[in-house]
């Protein structure tokens, strides 16, 4: 235990105090601030998705207050430790060598989202899943950037940059961010946005972590209340002129669409649903945008996209439909609860019939692949621009993001999967870029490069002057490997 009475709040002049950020906050008390091993709450708060990844810190805390956070932070700052703040353990497995080393703080605020429709604006409290999220934008008539899956923390997202099913058309979720409020490391509270501390502002949009710990964010919503979002499947064994007429067809696709190519293994089980049972398959899926309250043109989207491949072979199921935006949170059906795996993910420059060739050669019927999921995601349009006022992770010049999963249930089955994703990588080289997106990398040994060497080099001197002794320096995501 690391115990420590921390001094009077500390407030930056003109920015929000505690009380304001959380009306039941109370005043900043002497506890304990971090558990050990073995000691109560220690396991609630050193939680990670990745079961193939757990995660054993020094110490671990679970604030539910801001003036549990801030008091964890001065705790720590007084023992000389290093914090590393976590949500849902979703990207846990990147503190791989680190981990045993760091003190984590688990941010779960005991405050509901909260949505300003009058100024298009949703409030996300830390602790925020997407899925509460987007329920709490849909009933003012909005949609929101989200990931693919309802459990992974809202925050943690939009930091790490945010690739979204709505993002050809509307970018980089980060790129959605109106402000963001934080604990520094002398324990006060900074809002930041456009005019006040633009530069941390800036840096706190895809800099890679390291700057404090994020209380809330505020994001600007889309006005949509329906979408048209789904999945189509074949069987995988005769479906390869599918995934070619996908590239083809992806390649010149409106900026309202942003879908995924899949290769499945489904595991022969009673939960598998009976067309997947024991069976690869090729998967699209992903949601086209709709004019707010306007449908009528979904038909014609919808046929553009399905008819051509359906005549090519007859899918298995095909679940694209118009309803409520909150549909598309689940329609990648990414799993809910933890499981054990490893992946790996890069980003290509190519989308053609070769591409496609030698993604299906590695990773379809006939290669030996055992991972779960073997996914293109298509990129291009708003995704490789960079809006004005835009954050240090801005966007993706590529064509694709191949995102490859595999369980690691075992060590032989580990090395497998981890076999799997090393031929996929090699056999796509030629089509790979020098860039990836933060929030698909999950393990410190996968390469990793978000943005060039002088925009890294401007988001570490902002590092080092929010945080000059390094309290939150084990947090900091580095390029590696490319």
């Amino acid at each position: 235990m690391v115990p420590y009475v921390a001094p009077p709040t500390t407030r930056r002049p003109g920015l929000p105090s505690v009380g304001a950020m959380n009306s039941s906050t109370s005043t900043i008390r002497s506890y304990d601030a971090f558990a050990g091993p073995g000691d109560p709450g220690y396991d609630e708060a050193a939680i990670s998705f990745n079961l193939a990844a757990p995660l054993r810190p020094l110490g671990a805390t679970t604030a539910r207050t801001v003036a549990d956070v801030q008091n964890a932070v001065l705790a720590a700052d007084s023992a000389g430790a290093r914090v590393v703040p976590v949500s849902t353990g979703h990207s846990t497995g990147m503190l791989g060598p680190v981990a045993d080393r760091v003190h984590v703080l688990r941010t779960v605020l005991d405050q509901p989202v909260r949505v300003n429709p009058d100024r298009g604006i949703v409030q996300i409290p830390a602790g925020a899943r997407w899925d509460d999220v987007v329920r709490a934008a849909a009933e003012h008539g909005y949609a929101v950037p989200h990931g693919s899956s309802p459990t992974v923390g809202a925050i943690g997202y939009l930091l790490g940059g945010g690739m979204s099913f709505y993002g050809r058309k509307v970018g980089v979720a980060a790129n959605s961010v109106v402000s963001i409020t934080l604990v520094q490391a002398d324990g006060g509270i900074v809002t930041v946005d456009e005019t006040n501390d633009p530069d941390l502002f800036w840096a706190l949009r895809g800099g890679g972590g390291g700057f404090g710990v994020v209380l809330l964010v505020e994001l600007r919503m889309i006005p949509m209340h329906r979408v048209l979002t789904g999945m189509i499947a074949w069987d995988a064994t005769d479906a390869a002129p599918v995934a070619r007429a996908w590239a083809t067809w992806a390649a010149t696709a409106p900026r309202a669409v942003t879908t995924s190519l899949r290769l499945l293994n489904a595991p022969d089980a009673p939960e598998t649903p009976e067309p997947f049972r024991g069976r690869q398959i090729l998967a699209i899926d992903g949601s086209i945008m709709l004019d707010d309250d306007a449908p009528e043109n979904a038909g014609d989207i919808r046929r553009a996209l399905a008819e051509p491949l359906s005549s090519l072979v007859t899918p298995l199921v095909d679940t694209w439909h118009v309803g409520p935006v909150t549909d598309a949170v689940r329609t990648h059906a990414d799993p809910e609860e933890p499981i054990p795996y490893t992946s790996d993910a890069f980003a290509l420059a190519g989308i053609d019939d070769d591409t496609i060739d030698r993604w299906y050669a590695a990773a379809g019927p006939g290669s030996g692949s055992g991972l779960i999921a073997a996914e293109l995601r298509q990129l291009g349009g708003a995704f490789a621009e960079t809006p004005p006022g835009a954050g240090a992770f801005s966007g993706i010049d590529a064509e694709l993001l191949a995102f490859n999963v595999g369980l690691a249930v075992s060590l032989e089955g580990t090395a497998q999967a981890r076999l799997d994703l090393l031929r996929i990588r090699a056999t796509l080289r030629p089509y790979t870029t020098n860039r990836t997106a933060p929030t698909f990398v999950e393990e410190p040994s996968t390469p990793r490069r978000t943005f060039a060497d002088d925009v890294e080099a401007r988001v570490d001197e902002i590092r080092k002057r929010v945080d000059p002794d390094g309290l939150f320096a084990l947090d900091v995501r580095r390029s590696s490997g490319m």
